[in-house]
């Protein structure tokens, strides 16, 4: 279980993320998912600032997705089923799924791609999937650390199918939705033992571990 730069503990099971759109105010939310997380990502959020995503923004991501991954077309269904049923993978292997409105990609993490870029933190911090996403958000959407770190640009769901519906409905502006397999706790252990941070949301563990609800009175 690892300390989050937030202040909060969490561990678990995996992240998933969305893109969204609002005319001519754009958000990123991210979207938690299953066992996993699943996010969401958008615009840059300010007015007169380019969005970066919206059809146009989707396709020109899409299109360069080949630069840091291997991609496979597959059916949404599919993939939100494979992602949905994570449990049985220990997760951390760069592989994460794509869903748009026009279609969903199975994408494989492309290592020697990503070493050639730079990143936060030591080895274990870069070689997470939450990690690679960031990295992968910067370089091909345009939306770095800092403008996720600002808040209202990324929110959660633990479920791939909800996240898949978010997107399919156009709700509160989603344009896709990222799926990431869980984190494993040997990566927590080594971001941990390598003196680090795992990055925010990075984990979900669940039931989380209960906390404050015992208090010893100090004075007599």
């Amino acid at each position: 279980m690892q300390r989050q730069e937030d202040g909060t503990v969490e561990g678990g099971e995996g992240l998933q993320q969305t893109l969204e759109h609002r005319g001519s105010v754009g958000q990123l939310r991210a979207v938690h998912g299953g066992e996993a997380e699943r996010s969401i990502g958008a615009g840059d959020g300010r007015r007169g600032q380019p969005l970066g995503l919206g059809e146009e923004g989707i396709a020109r991501l899409v299109a360069r997705l080949p630069e840091l991954f291997t991609v496979v077309a597959v059916a949404a269904p599919a993939l939100v089923e494979q992602f949905a049923a994570v449990g049985g993978r220990r997760g951390g292997d760069g592989r994460f799924g794509l869903v748009t409105r026009t279609g969903a990609w199975l994408l494989e993490a492309r290592r020697e791609a990503f070493d050639a870029l730079p990143g936060p933190g030591g080895p274990a911090v870069r070689a997470l999937d939450v990690s690679l996403f960031g990295t992968a958000l910067e370089v091909l959407a345009g939306i770095d650390a800092a403008a996720v770190a600002a808040g209202g640009r990324i929110t959660y769901t633990k479920s791939a199918a909800e996240a898949e519906a978010l997107v399919e409905a156009a709700s509160d502006g989603a344009d896709a939705a990222f799926l990431l397999e869980p984190t494993p706790v040997a990566s927590i252990l080594e971001v941990a033992r390598d003196g680090d941070v795992m990055p925010q949301k990075s984990t979900y563990f669940y039931p989380k571990a209960l906390t404050g609800l015992l208090f010893n009175p100090l004075e007599w």
